[in-house]
């Protein structure tokens, strides 16, 4: 089996699909390090500012890549729509990003705001986008687990007999 290969259903897959799925990846590092960085440093709200940003940046380029259609014709409608549930993710991530910016201009003002009053909404939107990928994935991957055994003509039942 090659590398452009489904590992799964060993369909081939697509030069787009393959820089779709870098992208994304790509992607959520970006919404990793935006997130993950301003825990070293929570006293030092213009780091905060700098931070925004590279979250931002991850949630539209992981978005912009779930907008790419590559999924071929024949594609089963329950699939489609569990690749879609991927889409949903990417929207929760630009949400956190908006509030981000919301919060940081709604408490510039204010002294005795820390970082993590500013970005908690994000880390919420964050953390449910995390939670809708890894349940699609999970879903998608036994979807076609499951399209690949029918495809290939082996129940279930015959399986276990």
């Amino acid at each position: 089996m090659s590398k452009s290969q489904n590992s799964i259903s060993g369909t081939p897959r697509t030069r787009k699909r393959r820089l779709v799925d870098l992208a994304s990846s790509v992607g959520f590092i970006l919404l990793a390090a935006g997130l993950f960085l301003p825990v070293f440093d929570l006293f030092n709200l213009q780091k905060l500012s700098v931070f925004k940003w590279i979250y931002t940046a991850g949630a539209l380029i992981f978005l912009g890549a779930k907008c790419v259609p590559v999924l071929p014709k024949d594609t089963s409608l329950r699939l489609k729509r569990m690749y879609r549930l991927e889409f949903w993710a990417g929207v929760c991530f630009c949400v956190g990003a908006a509030f981000w910016f919301y919060n940081q201009s709604k408490f510039a003002g204010s002294a005795v705001v820390g970082p993590l009053t500013i970005i908690h909404d994000t880390i919420l939107y964050a953390m449910s986008g995390a939670v809708v990928e890894v349940i699609a994935v999970w879903l998608i991957y036994y979807r076609e687990k499951k399209e690949a055994r029918e495809q290939a003509g082996v129940s279930g039942r015959d399986k276990k007999a």
